[in-house]
């Protein structure tokens, strides 16, 4: 019996050893298993803490993106309302040209009508006065005494 008791007491050592060691193993595996726990805690809550700021500055983006819009939105009105006017401008300009262009026609016209009256004038008063000089010149020679 004492052999079988010693046989038991030395297996019940043995195995307390081997309960020590695997209790032991386990305590590693799960201080390991904390460790990468922990770490992966971490590495969501990093991601998700990047994530949040990332969705932060879309968010930014995307307001300064519709302030962008309303503003590319309005230079585009006033450059279609400065284009009208520029339109506007041009057409009252070539108007302008044209009535100033039919005014200088027209001055022309006159000038030339003139002038020909004028050569037409000076054509007759150059026979009046060739009349005149015809005509009066046997008087004038009469009335001077030599004819």
């Amino acid at each position: 019996m004492e052999d079988h008791c010693n046989a038991l007491s030395s297996l019940k050592t043995t195995q307390e050893a081997e309960l020590k060691l695997l209790r032991r193993k386990v305590g590693i595996v799960v201080d390991f298993s904390k460790q990468r726990r922990v770490a992966a805690e971490e590495k969501v809550a990093k991601t998700r803490r990047d994530l949040e700021a990332t969705e932060s500055q879309l968010s930014a983006a995307v307001e300064n993106l519709k302030g962008i819009k309303e503003e590319t939105d309005k230079y585009k009105r006033e450059v279609g309302a400065l284009q009208d006017q520029l339109r506007e401008a041009e057409l009252t300009f070539k108007h302008k040209i044209a009535a100033h262009e039919r005014s200088a026609l027209d001055n022309w016209t006159k000038a030339r009508v003139w002038e020909r009256k004028i050569v037409q004038q000076s054509r007759e008063n150059a026979y009046v006065r060739h009349r005149c000089a015809s005509l009066t010149c046997p008087f004038l020679g009469v009335l001077r005494g030599q004819g």
